[in-house]
């Protein structure tokens, strides 16, 4: 999660070189091309899989691979990556939400978490920006990062649900490959107003990084650890993402980090420590398609 933390500097990175898709496009075009030779070294081939298992890994890539990189790249270029960095740590609390909708019981502590947490996210957007920054294109960049969180739980509920029947690389390939494909049409529709004479190092830089490393280690590191925890444990972890967001926007962008952010992203740590002490870990049924 530490490592899922510095993409919303390379996110930021990105955005301000490439159109959303074409980045994301090219980003899990090499994540695809590094992950299948992985499986065809490691395994030597790749394992069929039933129909439903395929729809899974579907959904996952259209919930944490578009829905994510898309609203959190459309958010990166409307507000910082302090502020979409502190936001992304309430994906545990997004998890546990998902998680009573699909039947676990609500508990004293996790309503109070849940509290907590949206005070901080509240704190953090009414006054986490600059007079320059205020407004309504801070507020609905604050608002597309939290749609990316949305995503994010869904993909880590969905990939509970098949992690025991694939391998961590085996996984984090098809859920790419399908991500890639998704984006695919979008980036078509994109490339005709791109011009890539335009496009800066650094953002050429931040699509390798983030698919060596936010991609292929991330995802296979993560998936490993769903096959050994529930879903709603693992979602804890995903409290890293702020510490490494935050400290890395202020070295390499040069953005401030001001009370509000101290703030919210307290607020966020307090209610993921109150969630992971009272709640005892359970396994996380994935919905049905449809």
């Amino acid at each position: 999660m530490s490592i899922v933390g510095s993409s919303v500097v390379t996110g930021k990175l990105m955005v301000e070189s490439f159109p959303i898709f074409i980045a994301s496009t090219l980003r899990f075009a090499i994540a695809v091309l590094v992950l299948i030779a992985l499986v065809l070294v490691r395994e030597r081939h790749l394992p069929k899989l039933a129909a439903r298992t395929h729809v899974i890994l579907a959904l996952q890539a259209a919930t944490g691979i578009v829905m994510f990189n898309a609203l959190l790249l459309a958010g990166l270029e409307r507000t910082t990556a302090a502020t979409s960095g502190i936001i992304t740590s309430a994906t545990p609390v997004m998890i546990l939400v998902f998680s009573i909708a699909l039947g676990e019981r609500l508990r004293s502590r996790a309503v109070v978490g849940i509290g907590v947490a949206t005070f901080g996210l509240l704190v953090l957007n009414l006054f986490g920006s600059s007079e320059a920054e205020a407004g309504t294109q801070h507020l609905t960049g604050a608002l597309l990062v939290i749609g990316a969180v949305a995503g994010e739980a869904l993909y880590t509920i969905l990939g509970k649900a098949v992690s025991d029947r694939l391998t961590p690389t085996t996984q984090a390939f098809w859920v790419s490959l399908y991500g890639l494909l998704m984006f695919i049409p979008f980036a078509v529709i994109e490339w005709p107003g791109f011009d890539i004479a335009e496009t800066e190092p650094a953002g050429w830089f931040a699509i390798g990084y983030s698919a060596v490393f936010v991609t292929v280690v991330a995802f296979s590191l993560w998936f490993y650890g769903l096959r050994h925890v529930p879903a709603s444990l693992a979602g804890i972890f995903t409290g890293m993402i702020p510490v490494t967001a935050v400290v890395l926007a202020a070295i390499v962008l040069g953005e401030s980090i001001g009370w509000a952010h101290v703030l919210g992203i307290a607020c966020v740590l307090i209610a993921i420590g109150l969630i992971a002490t009272e709640r005892q870990p359970a396994p996380v049924t994935a919905p049905r398609p449809g």
